[in-house]
């Protein structure tokens, strides 16, 4: 089987970064961590990924600008985005989807429901 493009994986809680590459890591699933936006930005200039993984409160380039400038750039509109966040405000959900996030998780959440809708969302079974 041919390994997948990819998930990018980005937040600035080097614990969280750390579980998630661990664990969404497979025989046939790269994971590629980044620590912050415009390490995000950097990693996908160099590779595109199927999906990223994105924190939306990070210092610097928040998510949110993350995902607004992927979506602006004719290369990287497609990839999905999958927000990340311990925030349950409703006008945050709406944020991330006005800027063409996909999802929203809320931390803490369960490996079981991270990889259902990483799933759900990229169609695999």
């Amino acid at each position: 089987m041919e390994p997948r493009k990819g998930i990018l994986v980005v937040d600035d809680a080097i614990d969280t970064l750390k579980f998630l590459v661990h664990t969404l890591t497979s025989d046939d699933q790269m994971v590629r961590p980044a620590n912050g936006g415009q390490q995000a930005l950097d990693a996908i200039a160099r590779q595109l990924p199927e999906l990223t993984l994105l924190d939306v409160r990070m210092p610097g380039l928040d998510g949110f600008e993350v995902c607004r400038r992927l979506k602006a750039d004719e290369k990287t509109k497609a990839i999905p985005v999958q927000f990340l966040s311990s925030s349950t405000e409703s006008s945050e959900r709406l944020k991330g989807v006005v800027r063409g996030g996909v999802d929203f998780i809320h931390k803490p959440f369960t490996l079981g429901g991270l990889e259902s809708k990483i799933s759900e969302c990229l169609g695999w079974k």
